[in-house]
């Protein structure tokens, strides 16, 4: 185990150099769109993919080997110190010296690590930010306490009595999705319209999530 893993660090080591090698290639051109340290994220999952399997392994966990994904199938990248500039006042991200306009979703707290770009399977765009924050925010202390208790048609039984309603998005979006998974399963042998009506039915799943997400960070 131990000679493997020592084995699998030089090999992911050579691959790195190999990169820039491949960059030359004019059969993968498409390497140079993106920095350099992000094809040596890749071979960083990689390793971190193989650690975990032999891992598990040796813990004797249920496990599978990693597997490979075609280029057209990769949805994310990710860049570490360069590559990438932020600016938070004016909610712009400049990448490879492409502006990009985003949403903030919360402020960003410590130093930014790494920055992971993910697209979905509806095409939308998500901006990761890993970062390393050593401070410990002490919220006040009331002297109060509540118990709450989870549950499928209430979200939470609170033991003071202010329950929160579970809202079902996904109940009621039950019709929606029954129409557009009915209009998808007629459509299997038209890849064009399969692919249009697909992404109906992603739309409408992709927004009750939004939804149930929306309320628990509220709560």
């Amino acid at each position: 185990m131990k000679s493997y893993h020592y084995s699998l660090h030089k090999i992911l080591y050579t691959t790195q150099k190999y990169l820039t090698k491949l960059k030359n290639i004019k059969r993968f051109n498409y390497l140079n769109l993106i920095g350099s340290q992000a094809l040596q994220d890749i071979t960083d999952r990689i390793e971190r993919a193989y650690t975990l399997f032999f891992r598990n392994l040796k813990h004797k966990i249920r496990t599978s080997p990693p597997s490979f994904k075609k280029k057209c199938k990769y949805k994310s990248f990710t860049l570490k110190q360069a590559g990438w500039k932020l600016d938070e006042s004016n909610g712009i991200i400049i990448i490879n010296g492409q502006k990009y306009r985003y949403f903030k979703s919360r402020e960003v707290q410590g130093k930014i690590k790494t920055v992971t770009v993910k697209r979905d399977n509806l095409g939308d765009i998500y901006i990761y930010l890993a970062c390393e924050d050593s401070s410990n925010v002490v919220l006040t202390r009331t002297g109060n306490s509540v118990g709450f208790d989870f549950g499928l048609k209430t979200f939470l039984t609170a033991s003071d009595g202010n329950n929160i309603i579970s809202p079902l998005f996904f109940a009621q979006n039950a019709q929606a999705i029954k129409k557009a998974s009915r209009s998808l399963s007629r459509k299997q042998e038209i890849a064009e319209t399969l692919d249009m009506t697909a992404s109906n039915v992603g739309v409408i799943l992709h927004r009750a999530m939004g939804q149930l997400r929306e309320i628990l960070g509220r709560e």
